[in-house]
């Protein structure tokens, strides 16, 4: 299944394949969705990395080792921060 925008939701939890949490979901793009990981940067993460969605989960189709090496998942990058004032 071509999982996308419709099927992710702010505030969804983002688990790894491997079972390990990576954090939430901060906001929904059309090519991509960004994770606020817990006291790391945010992470855009493509639509092309979703194994499953089940309930309140977004279940990802590589391991947190691949997320925290931002250069080693495809198509992902560091999220653009808004500047305010």
């Amino acid at each position: 299944m071509a999982w996308a925008v419709n099927y992710v939701k702010r505030g969804m939890r983002v688990i790894a394949s491997d079972g390990n949490e990576v954090g939430t979901v901060e906001d929904v793009r059309v090519e991509e969705f960004v994770v606020r990981r817990f006291g790391e940067a945010a992470v855009s993460i493509p639509y092309g990395s979703i194994q499953n969605v089940r309930g309140q989960e977004v279940v990802l189709n590589i391991p947190s080792s691949e997320i925290e090496r931002e250069s080693g998942l495809p198509g992902s990058r560091p999220a653009a921060r808004e500047r305010t004032g």
